[in-house]
Order: structure tokens, then sequence, then C-alpha cells
């Protein structure tokens, strides 16, 4: 059997729903991949989370809601943050990374 992926296992991963805490949020495998590729700390995602501007996305797979999430670090980097609204109040960081061009576009429409 071949080697697994660091995306599938992050995704088997997030199936089983192994998280770990970082204040309110809940933060899973993928989101912190996505960190540490993108090098952003949980404290850039909750800034983010807390003041950036929310964008509606499709409901997940297992139907919950879902947002995109951009805004700007104290340090003055533009973010995207994905969340995903999970049963029983829990929010899930599904993606984090710098704001690609079709948010950064939307983010400054909003302004």
């Amino acid at each position: 059997m071949p080697a697994e992926s660091a995306n599938n296992l992050a995704r088997r991963t997030w199936l089983k729903a192994a998280a770990m805490s970082c204040s309110t949020i809940v933060y899973f495998v993928q989101a912190r991949l996505d960190s540490r590729i993108y090098g952003i700390t949980e404290q850039e995602a909750d800034e983010v989370y807390a003041t950036g501007k929310d964008f509606d996305l499709e409901p997940s797979n297992s139907g919950n809601d879902r947002i995109m999430v951009v805004g700007w670090t104290s340090p003055g980097r533009l973010l995207e943050v994905g969340i995903e609204y999970m049963p029983h109040g829990h929010e899930h960081i599904f993606h984090t990374s710098d704001a690609t061009k079709p948010y950064c576009e939307l983010f400054e429409k909003e302004k």
C-alpha cells in the first residue's frame, strides 16, 4: 500500500474529528497543515476571525454552514480563514492562507 499523502491523512484525521482547542475555536489537522505551509499562527487566525469580513460559502458535505473570513492582522497581513459551524456550537477552521485574488477583490468591494 503506498504511503498516504499529507492531505489525505489530514482529511482522514479530520473525519475522525481529532481536534485541539485554541481559544473558542476548534482547530483540526488540515488547518494546522495550511498554517505551517503559509506561516500563519493560531493568533493571526483568531484575529482575522474576530475582526474580518464574512463571506458565505456553500454548506459542507455534512450540511454544516461555512463562511470565509477575510481580514488584516496587526502586522498588516491580509488573510482568509475558512470556518465551518459544527454541531454543539463548535467552530472548525478548515482553511487558512494569505488572501487569494478573488477574496482580495471581494474584501475591497466591501469596504
